[in-house]
């Protein structure tokens, strides 16, 4: 069968590969502890998971197809962003899909022509890079430092006018959970000059360890911004693929077109229990209040685990993530974090997500979304201890 040269183009998401060995090595009885995912312990409310039952037997509503999402899930959205951030929203510039992952591919081939480029940050979420791929556009970089920052002047030299049309943003960012200041936009605005569009990645927007959280809308130009989120991280609903973007005017009818053809709709149901849990939001604060305090207590403590080890405990202002440098592990035995990522499943039963998803071969991403996170650390300790 012969291949486009996309097929051996795209680059594997060891995150998920690594998750099945450690499938395999559960089924055979194995204590394996996974660190590897950004999924959420908490539970999704009980409340809506009585949606989601509820709405699967009404007829009526369970069949409604609308290609860009339910209208009151998207009146639901618009008021939650303007009660969240006092920034007005038209119902009519959002698009629901199945989670925010689709709308990457989408936007860089309505936005970006063959051989034009996008500016991502490094290190970036996989699907970001992936897609430059299966879109037949081309990759190019700007840094965020191991203290989670940008250098504007590293920005400034990477963005070329002309070149890069489209300019990716992620805060709180994966893996690093950095959290992209305000004077750090204005200063990317201004570069940029209105040549390039922006994708404000918000997804881990809720969780955030400080008040510093800035929403792309606040400095950016709305005519030139895209701003994705989604129902996976604060509202539990990782498995639901439930995601929204805010879309500039220009927008609008190229993306209803697109998802017409490629989307169809969204399932319903889950767009109804999206609209119940946004509905509920104010009980949820709560919740959320607690898993971070539990995340940055799981945070320092595994500081100090590692303290006396060869690896080092980077600082994340948000997400669901602690980035470690594994760079003085690293070996003609193991010369990139992927290889000693393999060996720590195999040896300690611990699954990480190495720096190669994210562009690099020097970090682990280590969750701590899981109970077993600080024996996960132990195990970690021990190992890179034994090397």
């Amino acid at each position: 069968m012969h291949f486009s040269k996309v097929a051996s183009q795209i680059p594997d998401f060891h995150v998920l590969r690594i998750d099945r060995l450690a499938n395999e090595l559960m089924s055979q009885g194995k204590d394996v502890i996974k660190l590897n995912l950004g999924k959420s312990e908490v539970p999704m409310q009980e409340v809506v998971a009585d949606e989601v039952a509820r709405q699967i037997y009404d007829r009526e509503r369970r069949e409604i197809v609308e290609a860009q999402g339910l209208l009151p899930l998207r009146e639901a959205i618009a008021e939650d962003y303007f009660e969240e951030y006092g920034i007005l929203v038209d119902p009519g510039h959002i698009f629901i899909n199945n989670g925010t992952s689709p709308f990457f591919l989408m936007l860089y081939q309505l936005i970006l022509d063959p051989a034009d480029a996008v500016l991502l940050p490094m290190p970036y979420y996989p699907p970001y890079f992936a897609n430059t791929y299966i879109a037949r556009v081309f990759p190019d970089f700007y840094p965020i430092t191991d203290e989670g920052r940008i250098d504007v002047d590293e920005f400034e030299a990477a963005f070329v006018s002309g070149q890069q049309k489209l300019v990716m943003l992620n805060s709180p960012g994966n893996p690093l959970g950095n959290v992209i200041h305000y004077g750090e936009l204005e200063a990317m605005r201004d570069i940029t000059e209105e040549r390039a569009v922006f994708i404000a990645d918000e997804i881990y927007s809720g969780m955030v360890y400080g008040d510093d959280f800035c929403p792309a809308l606040s400095v950016l130009p709305p005519e030139l911004t895209v701003v994705l989120n989604g129902f996976s991280k604060i509202h539990h609903m990782y498995t639901r693929r439930l995601g929204y973007a805010i879309v500039p005017e220009d927008l609008v009818d190229p993306m209803l077109k697109f998802q017409r053809h490629n989307v169809v709709c969204v399932d319903p149901v889950t767009q109804f229990a999206g609209l119940v849990s946004l509905l509920n939001k104010k009980n949820l604060a709560e919740e959320v209040k607690q898993e971070l305090a539990v995340y940055q207590g799981r945070i320092a403590r595994a500081k100090d685990i590692l303290e006396d080890t060869p690896i080092k405990a980077l600082n994340p202002a948000g997400s669901f993530y602690l980035p470690v440098d594994v760079l003085d592990c690293l070996s003609d035995k193991y010369p990139d974090s992927l290889s000693l990522a393999e060996a720590l499943l195999r040896e300690k039963l611990v699954a990480v997500t190495p720096g190669e998803d994210f562009g690099v071969s020097t970090i682990f991403r280590v969750g701590l979304t899981n109970e077993r996170m600080l024996e996960g650390v132990e195990r970690i300790r021990d190992f890179v201890n034994s090397l």
